[in-house]
């Protein structure tokens, strides 16, 4: 088994829009809406694209033996930089999201950053917060987030990675 984190290309973007527009994933993010459009998946990956080329974020597609199972990555929020990770509903449940995560941390670590990682996670997605905790995270506080195919504000836990 083959488990790597890289760009994903315009070939993928029938599988990246099948990842994306999924209810039971786009309820657990902050930015993704349900249902979305093709083109709303084309645009995604330009913004990202163009993220990943200002030195904001980097977001990769998590392959599978070849096949794009998921997607994983950084981001900067107000400063702070934040991961997150996404795995397609058929490949959940494989210890896949806790591969993910790590492997963000080891790009994290070999581009040098040195400061703090943080992960944000809607309270009632407690599966999310066991991943980060395999990989090392704490638990630090509460806050109200609002997500995309959500309405109103949700509990979020805000976590830090203990290195």
């Amino acid at each position: 088994m083959t488990l790597e984190l890289r760009p994903v290309p315009d070939d993928d973007l029938q599988l990246f829009f099948d990842l994306l527009n999924d209810e039971s994933l786009a309820v657990h993010t902050g930015t993704i809406p349900h249902p979305i459009s093709l083109d709303w998946a084309r645009d995604r990956l330009a913004q990202k694209r163009a993220g990943e080329a200002a030195g904001t974020l980097v977001d990769r597609g998590l392959y599978l033996d070849g096949v794009l199972v998921g997607n994983a990555g950084w981001f900067t929020d107000d400063g702070d930089v934040e991961i997150a990770y996404a795995i397609h509903r058929d490949y959940r449940g494989q210890g896949l999201a806790t591969k993910a995560a790590q492997l963000v941390l080891d790009m994290l670590a070999a581009s040098d950053y040195q400061g703090p990682i943080y992960a944000v996670y809607f309270a009632d997605n407690p599966g999310s917060g066991r991943v980060l905790e395999k990989i090392g995270f704490k638990r630090i506080g509460e806050l109200m987030g609002t997500g995309a195919s959500r309405v109103g504000e949700h509990v979020q836990h805000k976590m830090i990675w203990g290195g």
